[in-house]
């Protein structure tokens, strides 16, 4: 069954987009138009602090001149970018003015695969407007009872808590319980990653264990009473428990209908649904079966589900933590023959028998959460680092002891808002009791992310390593357990056992996990190519290039309008970390537009930056002052670029040819910017290869270099200004005579770059034209006399 099961998840994705249906809506989308579509919320809008984001069933599409809308099926996220909401799950709205997109994948080598986040999630296309009056209500649809309910439910638990806590704390309630983190602060936010307690915040095994374990604690006193009071046999032959676990059927059902079908909510209802099904059944409780049968589930419904960073973090985390409860038992020996003994990890602490202590038992739970917690995190890492290369050095000890304090505070608060629905005067009178817990939650992150490496960025080991690691986190507690057995049958084997392969294979793999971990690019060294990658980074623009001596430059890191993305953080240092670089040797920022340097201003957060490329200070604007400053102070240290002074590193040359104090002496202004005409543009050559790097420079600055005779022809050219039709003149483009040009530029565009005249010039020029929007991610690879270019597909299929 398993070895079919392989093929049909593979092909399922594409079986799914091959049936779609003829009116589906993304086979009658226009993405270059603006449409009016109609549609029912099919859930609670999302509620920011600056906006709302709905999803939208699709009913019709029109995109106008046409008259007739057509009838379309699929889903929408529709963001409105203005605070105001005055609609519910139901409503029937009408949208004005709306462009709708597929969502996509920023396309480098290691960026995130949004494309299938969203279609796991049910969202077939995005968009956006700014007006609240480009939406209005048309109807209301009435949802399904088993729908509707846990709505008002929530909506009546959310109402509760807005009404007993500061919007701080009740911010991070709605976060505990539900998952919501649409109303934390950033601060917040980034403190909880920080310090490796966002898993408290992603509701998982965890919550609804605390629930089933809450409501079994609760359920069994009673039970046990009233049929010991009415019917004894049955409470001495076990039924108070089968009747508990039958109890806990409901909190947990209603717990994971209230948080939504998210992968960890599914994986743990149906691995606690299963154990309690099991006691029901009088069947042996088997969590590894559980947990296969949760994800057999789950990707029987949605295969895509295995390639999500969720699924894979919270499958791991159960799976590490069941196997290192197993081989603990297995490391203690036969279980007959421990029976009537005190585990060794309770007679450290005297915790055996009737007159065990409380601080005993306190003990005995942070020993235990420490167990737990250390094996999830050694689950964990390597999924953590492939997907957000971000490690918690605090979290280990943090979730020792802020765990246990989940564990009272997420299950007091349910049964307090579940007590509120029918008597409020209950949950509002003990609510306080939540609010102390919560500050614990509020100021024990925050200090523990305040302190020098909370938290480190971790490069990306080779492809390879995460099965090096799971091979020896996995293997040395079976060798260990396979060598004690084989000792105690013949105790004269013990001289012998580190002669075994596997003993030799799990040291030279933890060897190299080591050396991999700590030098990503191990043993890269010596002579290799120049390569230069123009990245994927949308409406804006990056430039890495890697030298054959290994040093390393970037120069620009993209921006979105009113930051709405952080480059810098989500698209540039990612790309950087996957690459195995934790620094970079050099730094440059063209000029101070925010598609051009605001990326860097975050990235130096992250990514390690050796030197600067800085110009005369004369020149500098405030914005470009600020990088500049930002990047000293954190250890970078500054370059003077002159033009016309080579910059040698190793054999490759680059000369900035653009702006000469002739140029600056013509266009200075008291308080003047570092616009585009002012762009820094840089030749690159390396033995008998040449790339020219442009900026934004327009074609006033085109024209001046050309009358000044600047070393201007190339056999690769970085088009200025995103090809756009203000740059790119007919001169320049026969001044460089490039073979190839690269293009930055996003997909579809507000300036509509790169301009259709513009390309044809440079392919009548007889040069191929390499664009971002449609190729992703462009790299030129040389070795100094011939050269190639690769587009992001071509890297994919290399790797």
């Amino acid at each position: 069954a398993l070895v079919l099961l392989i093929p049909l998840g593979y092909f399922q994705p594409q079986w799914q987009i091959s049936a779609r249906p003829e009116n589906h809506i993304l086979l009658r989308l226009e993405e270059t138009k603006k449409a009016v579509v109609e549609g029912a919320l099919i859930e609670p809008p999302r509620l920011f602090a600056d906006r709302v984001q709905y999803l939208v069933e699709l009913e019709t599409i029109l995109y106008p001149p046409a008259k007739n809308p057509l009838r379309v099926i699929g889903n929408a996220r529709v963001t409105l970018y203005n605070p105001e909401n005055n609609f519910l799950a139901g409503d029937r709205i009408l949208i004005k003015n709306i462009r709708l997109k597929r969502p996509r994948n920023f396309r480098n080598p290691g960026s995130f695969d949004y494309e299938n986040f969203m279609r796991s999630r049910g969202i077939d296309v995005m968009g956006g407007v700014s007006k609240p009056a480009s939406i209005k209500k048309t109807g209301h649809t009435a949802l399904p009872i088993f729908a509707r309910i846990p709505m008002d439910v929530k909506a009546r638990m959310l109402a509760t808590i807005d009404h007993n806590l500061r919007e701080e704390e009740g911010g991070l309630l709605k976060a505990m319980l539900f998952g919501d983190k649409n109303f934390l602060s950033a601060e917040l936010a980034e403190s909880y990653i920080a310090s490796g307690l966002a898993h408290l915040m992603a509701v998982s095994g965890l919550h609804i264990g605390f629930v089933a374990g809450a409501f079994f604690f609760l359920f069994y006193p009673a039970a046990f009473s009233l049929l010991y009071k009415f019917w004894p046999e049955g409470a001495m032959a076990g039924w108070a428990k089968k009747i508990t676990a039958g109890l806990c059927f409901i909190p947990v059902i209603f717990y994971v209908a209230i948080v939504g079908a998210k992968f960890s909510t599914l994986r743990a209802g149906i691995m606690v649904a299963v154990f309690l099904f099991a006691i029901l059944a009088d069947r042996e409780r088997s969590m590894f079966n559980a947990l296969a049968l949760a994800a057999f589930l789950i990707l029987l419904g949605q295969p895509l589900a295995l390639m999500e960073p969720g699924f894979q973090l919270s499958f791991m985390a159960v799976l590490a933590i069941l196997y290192a409860l197993n081989m603990k038992d297995k490391l203690q020996g036969d279980v007959i023959d421990r029976m009537g003994e005190v585990p060794w990890h309770k007679s450290l602490w005297n915790f055996g028998g009737a007159e065990a202590s409380v601080p005993a038992w306190f003990i005995y739970i942070f020993a235990t959460s420490a167990f737990i917690s250390l094996a999830a995190n050694l689950g964990t890492l390597p999924i953590l680092i492939h997907y957000f290369h971000r490690v918690s050095l605090s979290g280990f000890l943090l979730n020792i002891f802020m765990v246990p304090l989940a564990s009272l505070l997420i299950p007091l608060a349910l049964l307090l808002l579940s007590a509120g629905i029918v008597w409020q005067f209950i949950a509002d009178a003990f609510f306080p009791l939540v609010g102390l817990l919560l500050q614990f939650f509020l100021t024990v992150p925050q200090y523990a992310a305040s302190f020098p490496h909370a938290s480190e960025f971790v490069a990306a080991p080779p492809a390879g390593w995460s099965l090096l690691y799971y091979f020896v986190l996995f293997g040395l507690p079976w060798h260990i357990y396979k060598r004690r057995q084989l000792v105690a049958d013949n105790p004269l084997s013990r001289r012998r056992e580190w002669r075994h392969p596997l003993a030799w294979a799990l040291a030279a793999s933890a060897l190299m996990t080591v050396v991999w971990l700590t030098w990503p690019r191990w043993p890269q060294a010596g002579s290799g190519p120049l390569t230069i990658t123009m990245l994927d980074i949308g409406q804006g623009e990056s430039i890495f290039l890697e030298f054959p001596n290994r040093q390393t430059m970037v120069i620009d890191g993209g921006g979105f309008y009113k930051n709405s993305l952080d480059v810098g953080r989500m698209v540039l240092a990612p790309y950087l970390l996957s690459q195995g670089l934790r620094r970079v040797d050099y730094m440059a920022a063209t000029h101070s537009d925010n598609d051009h340097i605001s990326g860097l201003e975050s990235a130096l957060d992250i990514i390690k930056v050796d030197n600067i490329l800085v110009r005369e200070n004369t020149l500098e604007d405030k914005r470009i002052v600020k990088f500049h400053k930002k990047a000293i102070r954190l250890g970078a240290k500054p370059v003077l670029l002159e033009a016309g002074k080579p910059l040698d590193i190793g054999e490759v040359v680059l000369t900035l040819l653009h702006p000469d104090r002739d140029y600056l002496r013509q266009r200075k202004k008291p308080g003047h910017r570092v616009t585009n005409d002012l762009s820094l543009v840089m030749r690159v050559e390396y033995r008998g290869f040449s790339m020219l790097l442009t900026g934004d420079i327009d074609m006033e600055a085109e024209e001046y270099l050309i009358r000044n005779k600047a070393p201007l022809a190339a056999m690769v050219l970085k088009a200025p200004h995103h090809g756009s039709r203000y740059s790119n003149s007919p001169e320049f483009v026969k001044a460089v005579a490039p073979k190839d040009v690269l293009i930055s530029a996003g997909h579809l565009n507000y300036f509509r770059h790169p301009h259709p005249s513009v390309v044809a010039r440079y392919a009548s020029a007889g040069a191929n034209v390499w664009r971002t929007d449609l190729h992703g991610a462009i790299r030129v690879v040389t070795d100094g006399y011939g050269y190639r270019v690769e587009d992001y597909r071509s890297m994919r299929a290399e790797k």
